[in-house]
């Protein structure tokens, strides 16, 4: 007898038709290209380790349609530590795959759309920040995620998180292609996180990278209306007027 007051057999023959259901299930989402999901998935939300259950079911080998008719049914039903864990563990590898071997087409970015609509904050959070903190990122994967990021409309609320998040990269070159994304859009910032830039983008003036200039001349066309007379002389490197007194 087990400790659920089954006999050992009983409960083998039950974890052996657990198996064949989710192996049959990931089967299903293979093939799934519209419709309903099936209802062994809406079981998941309950567990702990939730994800284990998905491995089952292969989610490597579901379609890109079952893939994202799963994640936005999870993404309803789950909390925020568990949307992260579904990100990180199950759809993220699946989009660097997609990423890495470049054949990511126009049905698939829809579905990314509509997703990173429908959560902001986890989709930067779990998908493209670990993308641009990488070091193996090329710069053909960061042009691929700056046109998500160019498409994607992000809350108002999140832009000084994810610009705060984005000056912790140590890479410049991906700092500034990720920042040009940003300031192209031209969010509403606060005058703290103007501030911020403003540093930035004074200690690295006398950098002579393309891409840093880039977006070092977006910044100034977007927000220099929206700076004071300091940080302007910082940016431009204007000398400071000084004051003659003559004597009559």
């Amino acid at each position: 007898m087990n400790r659920i007051g089954l006999p050992t057999k009983d409960l083998n023959l039950k974890k052996i038709k657990i198996f064949k259901i989710l192996e049959r299930t990931g089967i299903l989402l293979k093939v799934h290209r519209s419709g309903s999901v099936p209802k062994i998935i809406k079981t998941f939300f309950s567990f702990k380790n939730f994800e284990d259950l998905i491995w089952f079911t292969r989610p490597d080998r579901w379609s890109f349609q079952g893939l994202f008719a799963v994640s936005k049914l999870f993404m309803k039903n789950l909390n925020d530590i568990k949307k992260k864990r579904f990100f990180s563990l199950i759809f993220l590898p699946r989009l660097q795959e997609v990423v890495f071997k470049f054949r990511i087409s126009a049905s698939y970015m829809n579905l990314i759309y509509k997703l990173a609509k429908i959560e902001n904050k986890t989709f930067v959070s779990s998908i493209i920040l670990p993308f641009f903190k990488s070091i193996n990122c090329s710069k053909k994967e960061c042009v691929i995620l700056i046109f998500f990021l160019l498409k994607i409309p992000f809350q108002v609320k999140y832009t000084e998180w994810i610009l705060s998040e984005i000056l912790k990269i140590s890479q410049i070159r991906l700092k500034c292609l990720f920042l040009r994304a940003f300031l192209t859009k031209k969010y509403k910032i606060s005058n703290k996180m103007l501030d911020t830039l403003v540093d930035f983008f004074a200690e690295k003036i006398k950098c002579k990278n393309i891409i840093f200039l880039k977006c070092y001349i977006i910044f100034l066309k977007n927000y220099s209306c929206f700076l004071c007379l300091e940080n302007k002389k910082r940016l431009f490197n204007l000398p400071e007027k000084k004051t003659i007194y003559v004597k009559n």
